[in-house]
Order: structure tokens, then C-alpha cells, then sequence
């Protein structure tokens, strides 16, 4: 997706939030009261609020959307207001044109630069080389998930009954035993 993830999980959903309630209050603030103006914007800044309600964070209420779909979403919700103006006819129309479409790219670009939180599995997958890495060379049944292989010279340690992977690939006990 992006080289560079600068913004923090906990920035990002500051600046969402900010954005979120920005959208609402905008039309009232300055006077976009008229259709479709009004229900587009109040429309994205509750999308944009309850997203970040319901993706787990410090302020959400209820964390039942991946951080994944968060994402996805947030792309989504950018594109549809960089896009709006122009399907809902009002791209001639300066001040909501900058101020929908700056929204948008603004979205887009927090979307692209945010650091979003890895779920537990993936988080701890590099760091227990369980996923995506070398296959494991334990035996079956003995909860061994080393990568001991021929010509690694290790071995697994452990009491009696512990078992290592020789040079030909078997497993045998650490005693040599077989």
C-alpha cells in the first residue's frame, strides 16, 4: 500500500473524529444548507464518526471492525468524496467543490500514512516465525516447532525423550536413539 506509515493508530483516530465532526457541522457553518450538499456531508462525517466508533482503538465504543476493513473503508469513503461533486452536480460550485474534494484527498492521504494496528495473530506470526516462514521440522505430537534441518547442527533440547532431526531428516530421541 504505502512505503511510509508516519501516523500513528491513536493520531489517526484524533484526525478522523476531527474530520468526522468537521463534515457534520460544515454545512452549518458555512451556509451549505441546500440539497444535496446537506445530507452528503452530514452523511460522510457520521460514516467517518461511527467507523472509528467501531474499530478498536481509545475512544471506540464497540470493536467489532478489523482494523483491515477500517481501512478499506476509509479508501472508500475518500474516493466517494473526491467523486461526489461531480456525480451529484455541483462541481461548478467552488466552495463545496474545495471544500469535498480537500476532504477526500485528506482522508486519503491520513488513510495511506496511518500505521493501523495488526491483529494479535498477525502481530505475533514474525515473532514465532509461525507464519509464512520455513516449515516446521518437529516431530508430530511432540509440540516441537523448530527449524533444525540438515545441516543446522541443532537440535532441540529437553529431558529424557526429547527429540532432535539428524542429517537425513529422521527424528530420534536426543540420545541418538531411534
Amino acid at each position: 500500500m504505502s512505503a511510509a506509515r508516519l501516523i500513528p493508530w491513536a493520531l489517526h483516530e484524533l484526525l478522523e473524529y476531527a474530520l468526522g465532526l468537521f463534515l457534520i457541522l460544515a454545512p452549518f457553518l458555512f451556509g451549505m444548507l441546500d440539497a444535496p450538499l446537506l445530507p452528503l456531508l452530514i452523511g460522510a462525517g457520521v460514516a467517518i464518526v461511527l467507523l472509528q466508533l467501531l474499530t478498536p482503538g481509545l475512544a471506540s465504543i464497540a470493536a467489532v471492525l478489523p482494523a483491515r476493513a477500517h481501512a478499506t473503508a476509509d479508501y472508500l469513503v475518500a474516493l466517494f468524496l473526491v467523486l461526489a461533486p461531480f456525480v451529484f452536480g455541483f462541481a461548478d460550485r467552488q466552495e463545496p467543490l474545495a471544500l469535498i474534494v480537500l476532504s477526500g484527498v485528506g482522508l486519503l492521504v491520513l488513510a495511506l500514512l496511518t500505521r493501523y494496528p495488526l491483529p494479535e495473530a498477525e502481530a505475533a506470526a514474525p515473532a514465532t516465525g509461525a507464519a509464512g516462514g520455513a516449515p516446521s521440522t518437529g516431530a508430530p505430537g511432540t509440540g516441537a516447532t523448530g527449524t533444525s534441518g540438515p545441516g543446522s547442527g541443532s537440535s532441540q533440547e529437553g529431558g529424557e525423550g526429547a527429540r532432535r532431526t539428524d542429517e537425513e531428516g529422521s527424528t530420534g530421541d536426543a540420545d541418538g536413539s531411534r
